[in-house]
């Protein structure tokens, strides 16, 4: 399943992405406020499929796009090697209400099961 499923207010994540992320992507920040609440960046390389003028020409203006997402229920929080992450694929699925976020390389880890995600804002940068 993708990520842009389990996201609520993805009116706009449907539009640039309307079959999903399908390509690698890499957590680029990840934050712990109380009460099981989480703010989370997610990077991924994938050309949307539409432009943005604000952001200009994928590939010369841009190749990183940054999902910004905002969550709340968040325990079983397993994180190895955060310093090694990188570009990988993450496995989105669901478990009874809750979402669990998995990726595993051979020099990190990720795993977190959360209760939602809702989408903030985007942002882009060429890497």
């Amino acid at each position: 399943m993708s990520l842009i499923e389990f996201i609520y207010h993805d009116f706009f994540l449907q539009k640039i992405y309307p079959e999903g992320l399908s390509e690698f992507v890499r957590i680029g920040q990840f934050g712990l406020q109380d009460a099981g609440t989480f703010s989370m960046s997610i990077h991924t390389k994938q050309r949307p499929a539409m432009e943005i003028a604000k952001w200009g020409v994928y590939g010369r203006s841009y190749d990183v796009i940054v999902i910004n997402l905002l969550g709340s229920g968040a325990k079983d929080i397993n994180i190895s090697n955060w310093i090694n992450t990188g570009f990988a694929f993450f496995d989105f699925s669901r478990e009874g209400e809750d979402l669990r976020i998995h990726a595993r390389e051979s020099e990190w880890a990720f795993d977190i099961t959360v209760a939602s995600l809702s989408f903030q804002s985007c942002s882009t940068y060429i890497e």
